[in-house]
């Protein structure tokens, strides 16, 4: 059992010369407690598992399709860059290049089954399931992130900069570090 290492010939054997209203309860108290912890045993392992699995799915579908793009990757990149396997495919014609080679994705479309277009008229539906779209935008999402992560500036080399900008304006004009134009008193009366 999941509980361990509880049996009623432990309580049994302490009842034989108490009440009979003793053992009862005492039998009612521990089979309440082997019911109560073996369900809260149970429930605590199916919650566990229940968030681990839907982390694990997605995980693996992921991995799944950047597993198959690689093998269309690799598959494509033999095919096209060996010369021997180009002068067979002429000859024997078994590709057949697609009639419109490229997706249109409408990622902010309402209707998930209708995000992913083809064809020549953009109308047919790509086959991508609904749970493999999912995927695929919060990764791209997570990438967009991070790369504006990483192009955000830091500040203090954002004030590096602006004041190597001041200093070169200052290498170029050097009056306008003057201390006749710098004293309070010299502003004010330009400004009036």
């Amino acid at each position: 059992m999941a509980t361990g290492e509880f049996e009623y010939s432990d309580l049994s054997s302490n009842f034989i010369h108490s009440s009979v209203l003793y053992a009862t309860s005492a039998v009612l108290v521990f089979l309440l407690f082997l019911f109560l912890i073996f369900l809260v045993l149970m429930n605590v392992m199916n919650g566990l598992a229940v968030t681990d699995t839907q982390q694990v799915m997605e995980e693996a579908t992921l991995y799944s399709l950047k597993s198959r793009l690689e093998l269309i990757y690799l598959i494509e990149e033999m095919l096209l860059v060996s010369p021997y396997l180009q002068k067979v495919l002429r000859k024997i014609h078994l590709i057949i290049p697609p009639k419109n080679p490229f997706l249109f994705v409408k990622v902010n479309y309402p209707k998930k089954d209708k995000r992913i277009l083809y064809g020549a008229r953009n109308e047919e539906f790509c086959k991508l399931d609904n749970d493999s779209a999912h995927i695929l935008k919060s990764y791209r999402l997570n990438l967009i992130s991070e790369k504006e992560e990483r192009e955000r500036s830091n500040p203090v080399d954002e004030c590096l900069s602006i004041l190597q900008e001041l200093r070169d304006m200052a290498a170029q004009n050097p009056r306008m570090l003057s201390p006749e134009n710098l004293s309070p008193s010299s502003s004010r009366g330009r400004l009036s």
